[in-house]
This record gives C-alpha cells, sequence and structure tokens, in this order.
C-alpha cells in the first residue's frame, strides 16, 4: 500500500536528515539499520539538551549494535520511518507527542500494538504491517482523532475489530489483511466517509455487509 509523502505539510527547518527518500536510503547505511528515515522538525526555540538527545539518537539508529530501537525523550519528534530491517521487540512509545508519521513496515516486531499509540495526538500514519504482531486490537486507537493511515497486514492479530475504529472519522487508509481477527464488522466503519482504501483480506470475518 502507498504511503503519503511523510514530508508534506512539515513546518520549520530539519535538524537532522538521516535520509529523505526511498532512492537515497542505500547511500546512508550499511550497518544493521539499513533504511531509517527520521526527521525532526525545529522551531529555533529548542536548547542544548535537545540538540544533545537527537545527536545521541541518531548515533544509535547509525549502528544500533543491539538491534533495539530506543526513542529516548525527544518532545519534538515527528517522523519515523525504519521499513526493511531487523528490529525486534516490541514497538517502542515514547513521549514524543509530536510525532505524525511511524512506519516500521517488514521488521520482526513482536507483542501487540501498544495502548499507548493513543496517547499520541499528532498521528495521522501508522504502518506496522508484516511483522509478527499478535493480540488484539486496542480500542484506544479509536481517540486518534486524525489519524487517515492505518495498516497492520500480515501479522497475526487476533480478536474482533473494535467499534472504536468507527470514530476515525479521517480514516482514508484501513488495511488489516492477513490476520486472525473474527467476528463481525463495525456498522460504524461504513459511515467514514474519507475512506477510499479498505482491506480485511484473509481473516476470518463473518456476517453480512451492512
Amino acid at each position: 500500500m502507498a504511503k503519503d509523502n511523510p514530508q508534506k505539510g512539515m513546518k520549520g527547518e530539519m535538524d537532522f536528515a538521516l535520509c529523505d527518500s526511498q532512492e537515497r536510503k542505500d547511500d546512508y547505511f550499511a550497518n544493521t539499520v539499513t533504511a531509517a528515515a527520521v526527521l525532526v522538525n525545529s522551531d529555533h526555540h529548542g536548547n542544548e539538551t535537545d540538540r544533545l538527545a537527537q545527536l545521541e539518537f541518531k548515533a544509535k539508529i547509525t549502528s544500533d549494535p543491539n538491534r533495539a530501537l530506543k526513542l529516548g525523550n525527544l518532545p519534538r519528534f515527528e517522523f519515523l520511518w525504519l521499513d526493511n530491517n531487523s528490529i525486534s521487540g516490541e514497538i517502542p512509545v515514547s513521549a514524543c507527542f509530536k510525532l505524525y508519521f511511524l512506519s516500521l513496515t517488514n521488521n520482526s516486531l513482536v507483542g501487540k500494538i501498544p495502548e499507548e499509540l493513543s496517547s499520541l495526538p499528532e498521528l495521522e500514519q501508522i504502518f506496522v504491517d508484516r511483522n509478527n504482531l499478535k493480540g488484539d486490537l486496542p480500542s484506544s486507537l479509536g481517540n486518534l482523532s486524525i489519524l487517515h493511515s492505518f495498516v497492520a497486514a500480515e501479522n497475526s492479530i487476533s480478536g474482533s475489530i473494535p467499534n472504536s475504529l468507527g470514530r476515525l472519522t479521517n480514516l482514508k487508509s484501513l488495511a488489516l489483511g492477513v490476520n486472525r481477527l473474527f467476528g463481525t464488522l463495525p456498522s460504524l466503519i461504513f459511515n467514514i466517509s474519507s475512506i477510499r482504501q479498505f482491506d480485511l483480506a484473509d481473516n476470518l470475518i463473518q456476517g453480512s455487509l451492512p
């Protein structure tokens, strides 16, 4: 599924860019993390602590000797793209309250999609497809009022689709194909007039379309 331009609408200047396009990724990385795109917005009101934290994060991404992603305390962090790596463990959640783009496609992540994602109010796009995620979809995802892409296909996610997803009135893409979801489709999802892509193939969904 195509991803929207992750830099669209970004304001201010970039403090650093490990990668700014798909074509340049291989030029930046030759270590375990080979396809990372990390952009941090700067409004020129930061301090030395912010700058040092960003540099420390950049160094960890470049080497990543333990193959473990740690976001750290970066409250102005906006963008994370780490597709096609060998990142393991659970999806990291930190106090990145300005994060609007999260892409961890095709890694080795395990565990559940964390409830804590709902505490990141600026999230617009979430891509966690092609991992080893399990468990239920958290109902708290329905609190992400400006979310317009949620892609979690090709995992082992189970349970029913929460009714709360029907509150995502800005949702354009919902892709949950090739999982272990069951039950019926929440009728509220069909009231989302903005939705353009809807993938629930290869699950155990039953019932009729409303």
